[in-house]
């Protein structure tokens, strides 16, 4: 069972995306503080990370600069989730090493079908957000058609 750490300081949000990716078969584990997160990942290596920028004490893009750096963590595929929208921010995110960028609030009223944002890791998993409620495995066809079916299935 693939594993995914959810590290995000709005309970409420960290809570919804742990229901509904176990909810879909994974493995999920919140932290509140990236010095959790990073602690847990250092016992147990998850296959996909998903980061709030704003956290408090380390913020998501140095826990994520830190991770990078960190040899047996360094290939970990992470998504960063946050409230930040400037063009910049997505430039800064991207470049501390984030591998794809999502912006919340994300409501599933605003997410045309096809759309979305994939992480995959080395081992082939995939996963599509549309919001933070409905995160779907990908059925291992390349493109974004996997998860219009999966939208499109919801419906």
């Amino acid at each position: 069972m693939e594993r995914i750490y959810i590290i995000e300081d709005d309970e409420n949000i960290r809570n919804l995306l742990k229901i509904a990716l176990e909810g879909f078969g994974y493995e999920a584990r919140g932290f509140e503080t990236a010095e959790e997160g990073l602690a847990g990942m250092k016992e147990q290596a998850p296959d996909l990370v998903i980061f709030d920028w704003m956290l408090p004490r380390m913020d998501g893009v140095t826990a994520i600069r830190q991770v990078r750096r960190t040899g047996e963590l360094k290939d970990i595929p992470i998504m960063l989730l946050t409230a930040k929208d400037k063009e910049l921010d997505k430039v800064v995110g991207l470049d501390c090493g984030a591998d794809d960028y999502m912006v919340k609030p994300l409501a599933f009223w605003n997410c045309p079908p096809g759309s979305g944002a994939c992480c995959a890791g080395q081992s082939g998993m995939r996963i599509w957000m549309f919001c933070p409620i409905r995160i779907y495995p990908s059925t291992k066809r390349p493109g974004r058609s996997a998860a219009a079916d999966g939208l499109r299935n919801l419906l």
